[in-house]
């Protein structure tokens, strides 16, 4: 899940912008705007549109999500640090992250293959290229919340 676009994988707001999911939606957006005297537009809305006050909609959208699952898993007995997702993609959806106990996020050095048969890697070093893992600048860790930074090398077979 995440406030983002541009993406292949389905964020929460893509899940919600099917029926009858957008129909919820839309009606919660009309309510926020009124609650926080915010103006918006009759009939279609396109939640794509990723104004300021949308994406604060959004934002108080996930975090509710993160708050509602953490506390139905401490209802049930879970006692572990919990996360709302290891997907951090841009500021807004890293700032939803402070809502949990802390934040993860996954960056991954793609120079490997994983198939069911053949499992190999490229052992060109990070340090080398261009493209890696160890210049990743989004997500940084955000003051006062814990944030883990963990990285996948290499498959294990």
């Amino acid at each position: 899940m995440g406030v983002s676009a541009g993406s292949d994988q389905k964020t929460i707001v893509d899940i919600f912008t099917e029926e009858p999911y957008r129909s919820e939606l839309l009606e919660r957006y009309r309510t926020w705007c009124r609650e926080n005297d915010k103006p918006f537009a009759e009939g279609e809305i396109s939640f794509s549109n990723r104004t300021h006050n949308m994406t604060q909609f959004l934002m108080q959208v996930q975090e509710d999500c993160y708050r509602d699952m953490t506390d139905h898993l401490r209802k049930i007995g879970v006692r572990v640090p919990i996360a709302g997702t290891n997907w951090l993609v841009n500021a807004a959806n890293t700032r939803t992250q402070l809502v949990s106990d802390f934040a993860d996020n996954h960056v991954y050095w793609y120079a490997w293959s994983w198939n069911e048969n053949c499992r190999s890697f490229d052992n060109r070093p990070m340090v080398a290229q261009h493209d890696s893992i160890l210049d990743h600048p989004c997500n940084l860790p955000v003051d006062g919340s814990t944030f883990l930074r963990v990285r996948m090398g290499r498959p294990l077979a």
